[in-house]
C-alpha cells in the first residue's frame, strides 16, 4: 500500500504464526530498478520472473511480481 512517501507492507514472522507484523519502506530518495539475476536473487528469480529493487538510504529490498503487468505496475506507481 503506498502513502505518499511510504510503502506498507506486511510479513508473518514466521509459517507457524498467523499474525501479521506490520512494515514501512520510506520512498523518499529511493532508487527503483528492475533486478537482473545475481548469486543473491538466483533463489528469488526461480519463484518469480519478475523482480525489481527498491533502495532507500537505509536498506535495499527484492521484490517480486506474479507477471510482467504487476512489474510494470508497482514501477510505474513508485517512479511517480
Amino acid at each position: 500500500v503506498l502513502l505518499g512517501e511510504q510503502l506498507f507492507y506486511y510479513k508473518k514472522q514466521t509459517s507457524s504464526q498467523q499474525e501479521k507484523f506490520f512494515n514501512l519502506i520510506s520512498l523518499q530518495n529511493a532508487r527503483i530498478s528492475v533486478q537482473k539475476s545475481s548469486p543473491e536473487t538466483i533463489k528469488l528469480n526461480k519463484m518469480y520472473k519478475y523482480c525489481f529493487e527498491l533502495e532507500n538510504e537505509t536498506r535495499t529490498w527484492i521484490i517480486a511480481c506474479q507477471s510482467e503487468q504487476d512489474l510494470i505496475q508497482w514501477y510505474s506507481t513508485i517512479q511517480t
